[in-house]
């Protein structure tokens, strides 16, 4: 297995500015998730490519910049990696907020995203 800290730091950097350009950048992701991936936004419960791709295209705000603070990777069975992450996420012209995300990454010929759970720190 690679490093996992470097794996974890490369997978997150292009996690969040992928996510954080746009929506056309941000439905490049869609291609991180199988159809047995799951995916929770705060009350939302997805699984499968395809639903999470349709949440991704409907978040509200105009503009995020997600700032991770800390990222902790540990392997997990000798083929996976868990990454959490906090840190301050901004949308539009909101005050910041703390969020918490944790990914655990499968590798199957290449890393994917298994499981995604987000959770703004209120």
């Amino acid at each position: 297995m690679a490093d996992i800290n470097t794996l974890a730091k490369e997978f997150t950097q292009f996690y969040y500015t992928s996510f954080d350009a746009g929506n056309d950048e941000r439905q490049k992701l869609v291609t991180m998730y199988r159809d047995n991936s799951m995916f929770t936004f705060e009350t939302f419960n997805l699984q499968g490519a395809s639903a999470i791709g349709q949440r991704l295209a409907e978040f509200p705000f105009q503009r995020i910049k997600h700032d991770p603070q800390t990222i902790d990777p540990q392997p997990v069975d000798g083929n996976s990696v868990l990454i959490m992450v906090t840190g301050d996420v901004y949308t539009d012209d909101d005050p910041p907020k703390k969020f918490s995300q944790v990914f655990l990454l499968k590798n199957d010929n290449g890393y994917f995203l298994y499981n995604d759970i987000f959770r703004l720190v209120l």
